[in-house]
């Protein structure tokens, strides 16, 4: 009896383990079956909520307001069934997205009227939600909304960022403030302490391109900052405006400790001369690096006069091959009779100038 007690005892754990596991089974397949079905209709919705999405940007795109009509506030037709997705946060993600993708690319009427959408559809509430958000990436993403669609009246809230520990942040706080206020937008230059990245830099000179260059004020204080980056930015936009008054500045730059502000303030001062640029530059060469004197050399290709070439011919007995190079590249652009001092030289007859005389044999007249 006992035995028979144990048997069946065992049989019936038995069979509740395999009760169990089969119950586990169904429960997993159940939830993979659900999740498949939810994935699905998900990416159903996308395909569907984004063709919605497109098709009123590309009216809003189009879209003329009547003329006969001007008293009242321009908006764009926008059909029942996407007035009633609005609501559901994850239409109205699609549609963010993809109106702010087309604005990226649109200048003129056809950005100003996806603004409008924009504001009609009061987008703005959510980017002002992203940006008093927890998350690093909402914030940011939060900012570059606000300024992709030059929504001004929200400066204020966008400064506090302008200086944030966050990189990322930080830099569409700049972006976005530099939207607003054109050149003015750059004036948070004068208290930045973190490094512009050599990235950004580029990024803030290519929305100043596109900014009439009418106000340049603040650049003397950024060619004194304290942070590099700033100096660095400032002759970029010296050299890239061609800006004559601040050649004095640069000149003050040479005795700077930093070896790539000296360098750019050589190649920046090159596009701003005077008549005393190639006598400064001559002066700084014997206390320069090596990538800072082929800048000199280089410059001196553009600016070096008769009175010049005794240096640059000097330049041909230094021990570097590539400032013998930078050296006789110079005096080859000192037409008419600049390269003789190269073929003249005493040292011609060998290497390296052999092959420096080669390279530029087949040019020469």
């Amino acid at each position: 009896m006992l035995f028979q007690y144990f048997n069946l005892s065992g049989v019936h754990f038995l069979i509740g383990i395999t009760i169990i596991f089969c119950g586990f089974i169904i429960l997993l397949i159940s939830f993979i079956a659900i999740s498949i079905f939810i994935l699905n209709k998900r990416e159903l919705n996308y395909y569907n909520w984004k063709e919605l999405a497109d098709d009123l940007i590309t009216i809003a795109i189009f879209f003329e307001p009547d003329e006969l009509d001007l008293l009242n506030k321009p908006a764009v037709e926008i059909s029942p069934k996407v007035q009633k997705l609005l609501p559901n946060k994850y239409f109205r993600k699609i549609l963010t997205n993809q109106l702010l993708s087309a604005k990226e690319n649109m200048i003129g009427s056809s950005g100003d009227n996806l603004e409008l959408l924009y504001n009609q559809l009061g987008l703005e509430v959510f980017a002002l939600k992203k940006i008093k958000s927890k998350s690093w990436h909402k914030i940011a993403n939060g900012i570059k909304e606000l300024g992709l669609m030059n929504l001004k009246k929200y400066r204020m809230e966008v400064e506090p960022f302008l200086n944030y520990r966050r990189t990322l942040i930080r830099i569409e706080a700049q972006n976005t403030m530099l939207k607003f206020n054109g050149f003015q937008g750059l004036r948070f230059l004068d208290t930045a302490t973190n490094p512009i990245t050599e990235w950004h830099q580029l990024k803030l000179l290519e929305e100043l391109a596109q900014l009439p260059p009418d106000d340049f004020t603040g650049i003397e204080n950024w060619l004194n900052s304290t942070n590099d980056s700033v100096v660095l930015f400032a002759l970029k936009l010296v050299r890239n405006y061609h800006l004559f008054q601040f050649h004095q500045q640069l000149l003050q730059l040479f005795s700077h400790q930093n070896e790539s502000i000296r360098l750019h303030a050589i190649g920046a001062i090159k596009e701003i001369p005077n008549e005393t640029t190639a006598n400064h530059l001559i002066a700084l060469y014997p206390k320069e690096t090596l990538k800072n004197k082929l800048e000199i050399l280089a410059a001196l290709k553009d600016l070096a006069m008769e009175e010049e070439i005794p240096f640059i011919v000097s330049c041909l007995d230094d021990d570097f091959t590539d400032i013998k190079f930078a050296a006789a590249s110079s005096l080859y652009y000192l037409k008419p009779n600049g390269f003789k001092y190269v073929l003249t030289h005493l040292d011609a007859d060998k290497e390296p100038l052999i092959s420096i005389i080669k390279h530029f044999k087949s040019d020469i007249k």
